[in-house]
């Protein structure tokens, strides 16, 4: 034990296959804390499944992306065009992406978009922000400007941050759909890469589950 105690506390592991975006432009909008829940979450999911991973910051993201097969983006409503810009080439070059919620509805600033700066990655764009699931009319108070329910709720987390994306398709290919008819998922090859696109926030639904 004394000759392979220093061999494992100077030994690193290996950079995982997947990288889950730590994006602090996110995060700093986050004053619910969902958006870091969420991508705390994302990462708890993929240790419970056996999958490696690590947290990668924007800055230097292109050269940092190198080491990596996937990119997840859990939650990051906030990007910044220099981030985009990164990711845009990276999946080109071959890289795979996966994306939750709706990427980029806000720029560095805060500032809403009028598109996703990634649509032509994902082949698609955001048609509108909805609940997870169909609402009751009379379970909604109509006053809110987000449709939050009155007493009892479902799931009151879900509607405060953490609206679901529904999709418009253009080039990308949809795969499943809310209960209503909605796009809920896109599947979008590009260059030598594809992306993935789910509207759904399954960091944040997660994040309550376990």
């Amino acid at each position: 034990s004394q000759e392979l105690g220093p061999v494992f506390l100077n030994t690193a592991n290996e950079p995982g296959p997947i990288a889950i975006l730590w994006s602090q432009t996110s995060l700093r909008r986050d004053r619910s804390h969902d958006v870091w829940r969420s991508t705390m979450a994302f990462g708890h999911l993929l240790s419970r499944a056996f999958y490696r991973y690590d947290y990668v910051p924007e800055e230097n993201l292109a050269d940092r992306l190198k080491s990596y097969k996937l990119l997840v983006l859990s939650d990051t409503q906030s990007l910044g065009a220099d981030t985009c810009q990164a990711i845009r080439t990276w999946v080109q070059d071959g890289g795979i992406l996966f994306a939750f919620g709706a990427p980029g509805l806000y720029d560095e600033n805060g500032a809403r978009r009028a598109s996703l700066p990634l649509a032509d990655v994902l082949g698609a764009d955001l048609a509108r922000m909805r609940v997870p699931a169909p609402l009751q009319p009379d379970r909604l108070y109509t006053g809110h400007p987000e449709g939050a329910y009155v007493r009892p709720p479902p799931l009151p987390y879900m509607y405060g941050t953490n609206l679901a994306a529904a999709i418009k398709p253009g080039e990308g290919a949809a795969r499943a759909w809310y209960a209503g008819g909605d796009t809920a998922m896109v599947e979008h090859p590009f260059g030598k890469g594809s992306a993935l696109w789910c509207g759904y926030p399954v960091g944040a639904m997660y994040n309550e589950a376990a």
